[in-house]
């Protein structure tokens, strides 16, 4: 049975465009939760500014392991680890009268506590934009 040449190339071509990897799904998934939720993303140095003059109408939470907190982190911050379910466990403890800030590791984790907290009838958290990989490679206080 021969297959003409040009259903061959439309199969070859065609194929890729309908077809992705899991990789490209997650990086696919990264972006469309960062247009999905941009208006909750932050520098990390609007928090910097915040802590340098002195407010305190803010919680920061790491939601990263006990093991990457422990090895660093910003001072003030409390460590809720999302993996252990500790984050989510604690949320009616969450003060609703202050800003919620939330720091993973690159920050993608931190849409997932973000979309957790809009299910929970919060309004005002807030992701750190490329997590902690981003707040070291900035070289920002801790």
């Amino acid at each position: 049975m021969k297959i003409s040449a040009s259903l061959y190339l439309s199969v070859l071509f065609f194929f890729p465009l309908v077809h992705s990897t899991p990789a490209q799904d997650a990086g696919t998934s990264f972006f469309k939760n960062e247009i999905e939720l941009a208006e909750y993303i932050v520098m990390p140095e609007i928090l910097v500014d915040k802590i340098m003059a002195g407010h305190t109408d803010f919680v920061l939470y790491d939601i990263r392991s006990k093991g990457e907190y422990d090895a660093k982190h910003v001072t003030g911050a409390v460590n809720l680890p999302w993996e252990d379910m500790a984050f989510q466990n604690e949320k009616d403890s969450f003060s609703r009268d202050k800003d919620i800030f939330i720091i993973s590791g690159d920050g993608t984790v931190s849409f997932d506590a973000v979309r957790f907290l809009i299910g929970n009838g919060f309004s005002w958290m807030y992701c750190i934009e490329g997590g902690m990989d981003n707040w070291l490679y900035k070289d920002l206080l801790l």
